[in-house]
């Protein structure tokens, strides 16, 4: 029978995370990937990996979290939904 121990806790180190951002992430980032890790595409990763691992299936699916792809690329290079002030005062 499986053992399960509810204090065990996965972490990833600074070194992993940097590898897989493809760069050195600051401190303001790792941050903000721990605050925004669990509405992201993360769980349905852990999701896919305990699957193939051969684990029984979860009593729920978990839930797709929401993709934000942020704003929409046009003639700013998709900036002047984030600075719409700067855009406008230099259109006008």
């Amino acid at each position: 029978m499986p053992e399960f121990d509810d204090d065990l806790v996965v972490a990833f180190t600074r070194e992993q995370v940097n590898e897989w951002a493809g760069r050195r992430l600051t401190d303001t980032e790792l941050t903000r990937i721990n605050e925004v890790a669990a509405e992201s595409a993360i769980p349905l990763g852990i999701f896919a990996i305990a699957a193939a691992l051969g684990q029984d299936e979860p009593e729920e699916e978990p839930e797709t979290p929401e993709f934000d792809p942020g704003p929409e690329i046009d003639d700013q290079g998709g900036m002047s939904e984030v600075l719409p002030s700067y855009f406008s005062e230099r259109e006008g």
